[in-house]
């Protein structure tokens, strides 16, 4: 056996899992793709009744996928309930989107018809993690299928039964060939089904560093590409803001999935007439939240999914004390078994500390203050990072200004950082490269064609 599940909140192993041989993933591969030879030549209306079909699936297999997800990498219930909503509103978004978003587009150039069309590149290798194990490959899944494309999956190792129940639901579409394929590849193999020709699209969610290597193969062989990497977004709280409403989209912002996500919260910067009320707000908030066995239901916070993301969100916690942060709240109790870190709140923090550039993937939240928001504006734009923010003031006009000078993908104003179907997602800076979701993110992976007829 080459790697195993393990349940994050006791330590005990789940399942065992062997690799498949190159040649066994190869066979997949070529599998869809002759899948993709007649997929694509099905009319867009019959796809996206084949795919309607998803919905019904997700709502058969929803408490299963709730439990796979708590016991295999510590979500909360209440969490894996409204990650498969968040993919069904998915399905149902493109299914109304996609005729208008696909449609063929006249310009007016210099030839007697001149047009855009939109088609489908083949097969699409997608690289998941473990954090969100369905939202993310419905996020990459559904678009490419849509326009055309057929779609491997290599899921994170944490929740290899996740990538299983998922390859089982996709089975179970009417189109009687194979749309999907789980993959279990070690990096080595997977290396080089990157490279293969037969794939034509790769689109990876996951870390800086893996980012830049699955860039790096994926541009040699001139590969169409996504990457949604790491984040440290910055949530700015205005002295106009509504401190009740900006401290409960911290602890919401911060602390879902136990922490554990690209788009959280990570660096908030409060305005210093506010910032003492802001605190004790967000103490009473943490106080409320409860720590435990994400299968009960009364649970919030869960465990980190593995001993590794443990032993890191401690290191860099011990590292920031030593180096002169202050501990402005932790929770103390905590499971003794399992890989539970308690909820925390640093003060203090300066350029020497790890946590000051690093990515943090964990319930730490970190508190600077600002004299003034342009101040805000450039504290947030000295990370590397550049994936999400968020901006929380009663001034909307002014919320809006400094939006626009926010180096990031996403800015949201008096709301927490997340994904929207309709809406573009994505990076800049080391946050990676493309877009999933919208139309944007569904033309992706198409090739964008353009047909120039003149007279002859």
């Amino acid at each position: 056996m080459d790697f195993s599940t393990i349940n994050p909140t006791n330590g005990k192993i789940l399942k065992k899992y062997s690799y498949s041989s190159l040649d066994l993933l190869k066979k997949d591969l070529q599998l869809l793709h002759e899948t993709f030879l007649k997929w694509r030549l099905v009319a867009l209306s019959k796809r996206i009744e084949i795919l309607s079909e998803l919905e019904i699936l997700l709502k058969a297999h929803q408490d299963e996928i709730e439990g796979l997800m708590a016991l295999e990498m510590g979500k909360p219930l209440k969490e894996g309930r409204a990650e498969v909503d968040k993919c069904i509103l998915l399905v149902n978004v493109f299914k109304a989107k996609a005729p208008a978003w696909l449609a063929d587009e006249i310009i007016q150039a210099d030839g007697i018809e001149n047009k855009i069309i939109y088609q489908p590149l083949g097969v699409v290798l997608g690289i998941m993690p473990w954090n969100f194990p369905f939202w993310q490959v419905f996020r990459v899944a559904v678009p490419a299928l849509l326009v055309g494309n057929t779609v491997a999956i290599k899921h994170a190792q944490s929740t290899a039964g996740c990538g299983e129940l998922l390859e089982k639901i996709f089975s179970q579409l009417s189109f009687g060939h194979p749309l999907y394929k789980n993959l279990i590849s070690d990096h080595e193999n997977l290396g080089k089904l990157i490279q293969e020709r037969i794939v034509e699209g790769v689109s990876l969610t996951g870390s800086t560093r893996a980012g830049k290597i699955v860039g790096g193969l994926a541009g040699a062989k001139l590969k169409h590409q996504v990457l949604e990497l790491g984040g440290s977004d910055a949530f700015i709280v205005c002295e106009d803001a509504n401190i009740n409403k900006a401290a409960a989209g911290a602890v919401l912002g911060r602390f879902s999935n136990c922490g554990q996500s690209c788009i959280a919260a990570k660096r908030i910067f409060v305005h210093q007439k506010v910032f003492e009320p802001f605190c004790q707000e967000l103490i009473n908030l943490l106080e409320e939240k409860k720590l435990g066995d994400p299968q009960d239901e009364t649970v919030q916070i869960g465990p980190l999914v593995n001993e590794s993301a443990l032993l890191q969100i401690t290191a860099q916690f011990e590292d920031a004390l030593k180096k002169g942060a202050k501990v402005l709240f932790q929770q103390e109790e905590i499971p003794k078994k399992g890989y539970f870190f308690g909820p925390a709140v640093l003060t203090h923090i300066t350029e020497k500390m790890d946590i000051y550039q690093q990515e943090v993937f964990g319930p730490l939240a970190m508190i600077f203050t600002f004299d003034d928001e342009d101040q805000a504006i450039s504290l947030a734009n000295q990370s590397d990072y550049g994936l999400g923010g968020s901006i929380w003031s009663h001034d909307l006009d002014r919320a809006k200004q400094l939006a626009k000078n926010l180096e990031c993908g996403a800015v949201f104003i008096n709301s927490i950082t997340k994904s929207d179907p309709l809406m573009p997602f994505g990076g800049i800076k080391d946050s990676g490269v493309g877009r999933e979701l919208s139309r944007h993110g569904l033309l992706e992976f198409t090739n964008v064609k353009t047909i120039n007829v003149y007279k002859d």
